[in-house]
């Protein structure tokens, strides 16, 4: 059942129940149909199921880089299009992006346009080697090299992605589903929450067993202080489940705003037996007596200022969701990047700090770390700019990061921290999404308020 039908659907129930239901019981009656639909709709078909192929090739560093060349999208160009997603690149070379002019475009490895399809979901996609995985409104859709369809899952999701065993995971309105290969649904896990009003999938990320670990937003259902105070009240949730569907955990992060969801592993991470997860401090400021709308949308904005003067803790968690030990970082700033996971589970992040006494609070520096599993800092490097992406490993856990500062703005680090090579890649402005690995020694990017995407490849 696609989103479009559902509406509809929803929309029905809305009318039914009307002239007899107060707004808060009708959104929970409605609530209640759509899942009692799903639980009829989503009925795992029988195996055995096949997997797609997830895309690998050995991530080999560059060690003489050079700008191989740059991408202009020309489409509406009187616009600033940007790209909606990171670019993602198969076996061949092939590079896959969205931009935000809701076009879905491949590029050969030579920065030559293979193709570009137009009305496709604009937020996810996937490689694997049987194709491009996208979601059209008619649900999802398996392409082939040239851009033609090769197979239809008349059913989509929200948000999907290919887990590592090669099945596809995704959130729909009442829970998360799986697929296989030839579009079968293996699973559908409810979300049994019915002391919140709905659940809002904020990020995800995977283990070396193919466990799936979700984080979502949840909104308490409301009530007529809430609504008198303007003050709605939001938990964040962490749900672990197994490559077969099966809740193997859940518990309560945080219920106040102070869940810091831009640090999670990066898509190229998988967790071993520990990962990382960051808070800070800042509480949800009280509504004054004469509550008016003013106050509360600027609220959100101080809030928002109060994540970066606040101090932040990080946490480290099991793959059971226990807590094994916690660091404190003092200096002011935000965790804003995703963190990377190398083979012996060591973590390496990025860390802006930034004065507070100053308007716009200016870059202090920006600081590079690793940390063990065990939560020992290994080493911390400062540098005199600001890092824009997450980092990127490759083979060796050589370090790749988009750093700005005066004369360059892609950074190459050993494992030790030491700098490795540093370059400027001319006509970008600032990073937009993260780096991207391409087999033959290459990296790929795209940038801030700019229709370009980037290759830089080791030097022949």
């Amino acid at each position: 059942m696609n989103r479009i039908v559902k509406k509809v659907t929803l929309l029905l129930v809305v009318c039914l129940f009307s002239v007899s239901l107060g707004s808060c019981a009708l959104f929970r009656a409605s609530r209640s149909f759509i899942k009692t639909m799903d639980k009829i709709l989503y009925r795992p078909e029988p195996g055995p199921y096949t997997p797609f192929t997830p895309v690998t090739f050995e991530l080999e560093g560059i060690d003489q880089p050079e700008h191989a060349w740059t991408y202009h999208w020309p489409e509406d160009y009187d616009k600033t299009l940007e790209a909606t997603t990171a670019p993602q690149v198969d076996i061949q070379g092939n590079v896959y992006f969205i931009g935000r002019n809701y076009y879905f475009y491949a590029l050969n490895s030579s920065g030559e346009r293979l193709w570009g399809k137009k009305n496709y979901f604009q937020r996810t996609f996937a490689i694997c080697d049987e194709g491009v995985i996208a979601e059209s409104m008619s649900g999802l859709r398996l392409l082939d090299l040239k851009g033609q369809t090769k197979s239809i899952c008349p059913r989509g999701t929200s948000d999907f992605y290919l887990a590592p065993d090669g099945f596809i995971v995704g959130e729909v309105l009442t829970g998360l589903v799986s697929y296989d290969a030839k579009g079968k649904l293996r699973w559908y896990l409810p979300f049994n929450e019915d002391q919140y009003d709905y659940l809002h999938l904020e990020g995800y990320f995977s283990d070396t067993q193919s466990n799936g670990y979700y984080v979502f937003s949840a909104s308490i259902p409301e009530t007529p202080e809430m609504k008198k105070n303007m003050q709605w009240e939001s938990h964040t949730l962490i749900m672990s489940v197994s490559s077969d569907g099966k809740l193997r955990w859940k518990k309560v992060l945080s219920t106040k705003r102070q869940f810091l969801e831009e640090f999670l592993p990066t898509k190229e991470s998988l967790v071993k037996d520990t990962f990382l997860l960051a808070f800070h401090q800042a509480e949800q400021e009280e509504p004054p007596e004469e509550m008016t709308q003013e106050w509360y949308e600027s609220s959100w904005g101080r809030w928002y200022d109060a994540k970066g003067v606040n101090p932040k803790t990080i946490k480290a968690f099991n793959t059971d969701g226990e807590e094994l030990w916690q660091v404190e970082e003092t200096r002011l700033g935000l965790h804003g990047l995703d963190y990377a996971i190398d083979q012996e589970n060591n973590f390496y992040f990025a860390y802006n700090e930034q004065d507070a006494s100053t308007p716009y609070w200016e870059l202090i520096s920006g600081h590079l770390m690793m940390v063990s599993k065990e939560g020992k800092l290994l080493w911390s490097k400062a540098m005199e700019g600001q890092f824009e992406t997450a980092p990127l490993l490759d083979k060796n856990n050589h370090i790749y990061i988009g750093l700005q500062t005066k004369d360059s703005n892609l950074f190459a680090f050993y494992p030790d921290g030491s700098e490795k090579w540093r370059m400027k890649v001319d006509v970008l402005y600032h990073y937009l999404h993260s780096l991207s690995f391409g087999p033959k020694r290459s990296l790929y990017f795209t940038s801030r308020l700019q229709s370009l995407l980037f290759c830089v490849r080791e030097r022949e």
